[in-house]
């Protein structure tokens, strides 16, 4: 056929078939599939098309639109690929891959994989993929797969999310888990039954029972997290004055890391029982009762240590039973105080005291008669009669039995039997001296000087190795005395000179160095040399008793 380049004008109408094709000039209308054509473009029938785009309302009963966007879109049977409606719709039964609508919609039965809308009411029984509205109501039984964000008011009768669900921030409800999660839950459970007051929560249509996994409240109040399968219970306290706190049940118990309080409401300590200034009993235990740590009482000033069986009352005193010692600051005996090192004496009523600053222990007799024994850091003492073997002493001291006595120091007399022995001047009387010996004091070599002291011995030997001058002292300052030297000269050929002390008188009229008794120059002979005083040792006499002795 040759090509036409002509335009195809029909002024009056245009009728294909029968009503296959109608165009009304006069009524400006084009119909398909009908004679008498109702709008502009009345199609009785089925729409194919990859895009639509209306400007008015339209009314639609079965259409298949790969995109549409129109103000007004009323379907009644409708598959869209992309829809978009930005007017007053109502849509019947829909199914479409995107579908955003704006204005004010209603929805019937409908299926879509992403549903975006201003103001939607779904009133059929719908299955919504992704779905974002700003106000959503449904009515019917409604199917969400996938995430729903509202973001302003959403009603329902019956709705099912099967995907997540988010209302605004606060709320998301996970349809794969059945878990709700919201900032806060309120509600006084006036609507519930079988529930005590307070928040009333139910599930299926029941109370909650074991068949809850765990429940969740939190806020800025109490929060309690209940795990029904393990049996554990935890409540946080968070309350306004900035602290928080744990409280939890298990199989084993109740435990919290926090202060608890028992009859207070501000526990100061892990377990506070009563308030502060509490009288009466306020913890009363039926049975033992253990304490692995240190029990204090009253303000602390009383602690017991199980650990080191140990009892502190205050600062002052210690108990302790292990050692069964007890210590203290201040002890009050008989009426007196006694503190420290301030102590001055312990008074046992009338019979002992014990001074302190002296050491001194008193002990005082009572009945017919009186006593008294003291000890002080000198010794032992007493002003009455000490028996030893014997319960009536007549003297001082009265032993009854033997006595050892290694040395006897007096200033009074010693008796033997009744009779003295060594009176008070330290003189022998009434007594007889049998097989007795002297000590000897071993001087040695003279040297220049020597000192023969008695108090050493009264039988003095020593050799004269060098010009000697000796001095005599004795212990006694009255009385008779004397002594023997025996002085041996030096073996070798020297012969030393003598000095003599001047009160010693010589037979013959000499004295000190003048005219004394002629000795031995013989060296290592020896001569033997008496001494004796009449007067405590002021003046002596003098004599050679043995002369030039061989006691090699």
């Amino acid at each position: 056929m040759a090509a036409i380049n002509k335009n195809f004008v029909v002024r009056n109408g245009l009728e294909v078939d029968v009503d296959l094709l109608v165009a009304d000039a006069t009524t400006n209308r084009v119909g398909i599939g009908s004679t008498n054509p109702q709008h502009t473009l009345d199609v009785r029938g089925g729409i194919g098309a990859t895009s639509i785009s209306i400007g008015q309302s339209v009314t639609a009963s079965t259409a298949t639109i790969s995109t549409v966007t129109t103000t007004n879109l009323n379907f009644i049977s409708g598959i869209g690929t992309n829809l978009v409606v930005t007017g007053v719709s109502t849509l019947g039964i829909t199914t479409a891959t995107q579908l955003s609508v704006s204005g004010v919609s209603t929805l019937g039965i409908t299926t879509t994989t992403s549903l975006s809308a201003t103001q939607l009411s779904v009133s059929g029984v719908s299955t919504l993929g992704i779905t974002t509205a700003t106000q959503l109501s449904v009515s019917g039984v409604s199917t969400f797969n996938s995430n729903v964000g509202v973001v302003g008011l959403i009603t329902s009768s019956d709705l099912k999310v099967s995907g997540i669900a988010s209302v605004g921030t606060a709320i998301t409800m996970y349809g794969a888990t059945g878990i709700i999660s919201a900032y806060k839950f309120f509600g006084d459970g006036s609507g519930l039954t079988g529930t005590i007051s307070g928040i009333g929560i139910r599930s299926e249509g029941v109370d909650i029972g074991y068949g809850a996994t765990v429940i969740d409240f939190k806020g800025p109040g109490v929060s309690t997290i209940t795990n029904i399968s393990a049996g554990i219970v935890t409540v946080f306290f968070e309350g306004g004055g900035g602290g928080s706190s744990q409280f939890v049940t298990t199989a084993a118990g109740i435990h919290t890391l926090s202060n608890v309080g028992i009859g207070t409401t501000n526990p100061r300590f892990k377990l506070e029982v009563g308030a502060v200034g509490a009288s009466g009993t306020s913890l009363h235990v039926n049975g033992d009762a253990r304490i692995t740590g240190i029990l204090s009482i009253g303000q602390g000033t009383i602690t017991l240590d199980g650990s080191s069986n140990i009892i502190n009352v205050g600062s002052g005193i210690t108990l302790n039973g292990s050692t069964g010692i007890i210590s203290a600051t201040s002890v009050v005996v008989g009426g007196t105080t006694l503190t420290g090192t301030a102590v001055t004496s312990i008074v046992a009523g009338t019979g002992i005291t014990i001074s302190g600053p002296t050491g001194e222990v008193t002990i005082n007799a009572t009945g017919a008669g009186s006593s008294q024994f003291v000890t002080t850091t000198a010794g032992i003492h007493t002003l009455s009669n000490v028996g030893i073997g014997t319960t009536n002493p007549t003297s001082a001291l009265t032993v009854s039995g033997g006595v050892n006595i290694s040395g006897v120091t007096t200033t009074g007399s010693i008796a033997i039997g009744n009779t003295t022995v060594i009176d008070s001047s330290r003189t022998f009387v009434n007594s007889l001296l049998k097989n007795y010996s002297e000590t000897v004091n071993v001087i040695g070599d003279t040297g220049p000087s020597r000192i023969i002291d008695l108090s050493l011995g009264n039988y003095v030997t020593a050799t004269l190795n060098n010009n000697t001058i000796f001095t005599f002292t004795v212990g006694i300052s009255t009385g008779a005395i004397g002594f023997v030297l025996q002085l041996k000269n030096n073996p070798g050929i020297t012969t030393y000179s003598i000095t003599w002390p001047v009160t010693v008188y010589w037979p013959g009229g000499g004295y000190g160095g003048f005219n004394p008794p002629t000795r031995t120059t013989t060296p290592g002979r020896t001569d033997v040399w008496v001494f004796n005083s009449i007067d405590g040792g002021t003046n002596w006499y003098g004599s050679i008793a043995l002369y030039n002795l061989d006691l090699s």
